[in-house]
């Protein structure tokens, strides 16, 4: 098990499918762990859920489209922690669907989630972070690939990969934080299901049949699960990995066919 005892980091969007599994793997592995939902109800449950992590996890609400809101959660961060080792920048994804039936309002409240939130995430958390920290982005293969009914996110998740890779160029040289991108696949999530559910609808078929072909083309062939990306993150997060930065490193059990 990877042992990051002691280490202060912060998990957005922690509470719900690749989310919860980065929080959990963290909380496992011995971090401190401050994580955030939109919905209370979320925090409350996640919180219960993770109680046998006592007073090492910490959780309260955050709307991520909200820059005053990013702001208000981050000082509570700081209040709890005085100073961070990590961050795990996370959201939900955007709706399913193919250019003609994304109205144009759509793409700038996804930029606003996946992009603008990233950035000014980025800028709090930077106040409070200790030198060398780690700082881990969520996207999709779809950075590298564009999955089918996805355009949103094949799109505006590219924009990651480039403030991540400016930052580890711009800011790593005089404070030793690690910026690194992870690249997830068909992870069972309940964001995967609504996937599947959108292509079983457009195409006439089951919900089930679907999802068995998502990994069809898939040489492990299944669905990874949160917990593995969580021990991705947990790796990216230790000092196992004090090597690695400005990566983006996929976990999809093979799909991608890019050779780099």
């Amino acid at each position: 098990m990877i042992d990051l005892t002691g280490k202060r980091i912060v998990v957005l969007a922690g509470t719900k499918g690749i989310g919860y599994g980065v929080s959990e793997f963290l909380l496992k592995s011995g971090a401190n762990v401050f994580f955030c939902s939109r919905s209370e109800a979320n925090v409350r449950d996640t919180l219960n859920s993770l109680s046998w992590a006592g007073d090492r996890v910490s959780g309260t609400t955050c709307n991520l489209t909200k820059a005053d809101s990013i702001e208000r959660f981050f000082a509570k961060v700081g209040e709890r922690y005085g100073k961070i080792n990590g961050l795990f920048f996370n959201t939900g994804g955007p709706p399913p669907g193919r250019f003609e039936e994304i109205p144009l309002d759509l793409w700038d409240i996804t930029y606003e989630l996946l992009v603008r939130s990233a950035v000014k995430a980025t800028q709090e958390a930077l106040k409070i972070a200790e030198r060398e920290s780690s700082f881990v982005y969520l996207t999709s293969v779809a950075v590298k690939e564009p999955v089918p009914n996805l355009i949103l996110s094949n799109s505006i998740r590219m924009s990651i990969l480039g403030l991540v890779k400016t930052l580890s160029k711009e800011v790593t040289p005089d404070t030793g934080i690690r910026f690194n991108v992870v690249m997830p696949g068909y992870i069972r999530t309940q964001r995967v299901e609504e996937v599947a559910r959108s292509r079983a609808i457009k195409m006439g078929k089951k919900i089930e049949d679907v999802m068995s072909e998502m990994v069809s083309n898939v040489p492990l062939k299944r669905m990874g699960e949160p917990w593995e990306v969580g021990a991705l993150v947990a790796f990216l997060m230790s000092d196992l990995s004090k090597y690695i930065n400005g990566a983006a490193i996929p976990i999809d059990g093979g799909l991608l066919n890019s050779i780099i």
